[in-house]
Order: structure tokens, then C-alpha cells, then sequence
């Protein structure tokens, strides 16, 4: 459940482009945050980090209709699933949260900072099912 607070934000965020000096001023103001998006628990920072700015303005997945579709396909089944630079596991929780406890969901993500946040967001939903590396796969 969003704070009073929290809804105002996104209410006047919403109204003034996220470009606009004072979006930019409500982006710099924005509050950590605990939501439910789809179903899973995120501790969202919206002020440094454009996924996790577009689940809180939203209170949606930052992209929907791709969220939709691996969700879908993993529902109920034994799945495999690398997200390769996962963020803040936007879309390996959602994923694991809808698959089999049985399936193997591996997360990659090098910046040490998202990289706890991730894990932040993983110990939130109660996955067992997820392993998260901190590292990159590439140069």
C-alpha cells in the first residue's frame, strides 16, 4: 500500500514530464519505497535508477507486456531462466514467484549497489529458487 506521501509524488510526477526541470526536481525528492508490483515485493530507489523509477511511478513492471509473456510461459512449470543484468529483479522474481519451486532462475548483475538491492528484492519474496552472481557475463 503506497503512503500518502508516496501518491502525491506520483500524481505531480505524472503531471510534469520526467525531463522537465520539475520532474527532475520530484524525481531528486522521490522516497525509497516498498511496493507490491504484479504480485512481488520490491524496495524500489526511483531516484537513481530508471527501472525501478518506472515500477514506482506505475506501480507496474517497466515493461508489461514482456513481464506478461515470461510470466505466462513460466507459470507452474519447472523453468530456466538467466536474467543477464537483472537489476533489481524486475524480471527474475516475477518469473520465479510464477514457476515451480523446482525450476533454476539465475541472476547476473556486476554493480555492486543493484547487485544488493537484488538480493534485498529476492530475500523480500522468499525465493529459493533464484541463485544471483555479481558479476558480468561480458567485457
Amino acid at each position: 500500500m503506497a503512503t500518502r506521501y508516496e501518491a502525491i509524488c506520483r500524481r505531480v510526477g505524472k503531471s510534469f514530464g520526467r525531463n522537465t526541470l520539475i520532474g527532475r526536481a520530484i524525481r531528486a525528492v522521490l522516497p525509497v519505497s516498498t511496493l507490491e508490483v504484479e504480485g512481488c515485493i520490491f524496495t524500489l530507489h526511483p531516484r537513481d535508477n530508471h527501472t525501478e523509477y518506472q515500477m514506482f511511478m506505475q506501480c507496474s513492471p517497466a515493461e508489461p507486456q514482456t513481464l506478461d509473456y515470461l510470466t505466462q510461459r513460466a507459470r507452474g512449470k519447472r523453468t530456466n531462466f538467466i536474467d543477464i543484468g537483472a537489476n533489481c529483479g524486475a524480471f527474475c522474481i516475477p518469473v520465479a514467484s510464477a514457476s515451480d519451486l523446482h525450476s533454476k532462475i539465475v541472476a547476473f548483475e556486476p554493480n555492486p549497489v543493484m547487485y544488493k538491492r537484488l538480493i534485498r528484492n529476492i530475500e523480500l519474496n522468499g525465493l529459493c529458487n533464484i541463485t544471483a552472481h555479481p558479476f558480468a557475463l561480458g567485457p
